[in-house]
């Protein structure tokens, strides 16, 4: 936190990032635990979703393990900072529009006299889903021609669907590829000084767990200089 009071993104990312370990952790506890009360309760549909949750969580947390090797970490940190920077920036921004294009098409389509044929399924989720789906590129001209076909104002909802795609299979998907860009050729360029300070953090971290008899015999400096020091001195393990 800053003097002023006022929470960066950066710190934002920094919390995230060094308290990644326990929160993963805490989730697959939290995952864990439900699928097991469902596995008694004989919920059996609960049970496997939790428990496909819980490995998620365990396997991402697994990559923990591989911060330390320079090969794979400056890998993980660049996506790490790319999915709590770039894409924390951009989904919200993303689905907002998603969300006021959804209405506007939901609407057209509620007053429209050919409402009767068309599915029954058609709800405001299942038209999110489907302009989620649109702007991955997924099926362009068949979702086009079935919402101009049940739509009494076609040319407004085709106006509607074109700006849809161009903002979002052009535009966005550009710009979040563009940003992603930057943060990785932003990284590229000093990648010992990306890798080398998550990884001392989590040194020291491990370090002071160590009792201060652990810490005399296994850190470096003579025997009189950790005696006369702090139990949690600027001492380096071996």
């Amino acid at each position: 936190l800053n003097g002023d009071s006022i929470i960066s993104l950066q710190e934002v990312q920094h919390f995230f990032h060094k308290n990644l370990q326990s929160l993963l952790d805490f989730a697959s506890a939290i995952a864990l635990m439900t699928a097991g009360v469902a596995l008694l309760s004989c919920w059996h549909k609960t049970h496997a979703e939790a428990m496909a949750v819980a490995s998620i969580f365990l396997f991402c947390n697994l990559l923990n393990v591989m911060l330390p090797f320079k090969f794979f970490g400056v890998l993980l940190i660049t996506i790490y900072k790319m999915l709590v920077g770039d894409m924390a920036r951009f989904f919200p921004v993303f689905f907002v529009l998603m969300f006021a294009f959804t209405c506007a098409m939901y609407l057209l389509l509620q007053r429209s006299p050919e409402a009767v044929s068309a599915p029954a399924d058609l709800n405001l989720s299942e038209l999110f889903k489907k302009l989620l789906w649109i702007s991955l590129g997924d099926n362009l001209g068949d979702n086009g021609e079935f919402l101009t076909s049940h739509a009494e104002s076609s040319a407004l909802i085709l106006t509607l669907y074109v700006s849809w795609v161009a903002l979002s299979s052009v535009l966005m998907l550009n710009l979040i590829i563009a940003m992603m860009g930057k943060t990785f050729a932003n990284d590229a360029g000093d990648t010992h000084r990306i890798w080398i300070f998550p990884v001392a953090e989590l040194v020291l971290r491990y370090e002071k767990l160590l009792s201060f008899r652990q810490q005399q015999e296994f850190c470096t400096g003579s025997q009189a200089e950790a005696r006369s020091v702090h139990p949690f001195s600027q001492f380096h393990c071996k």
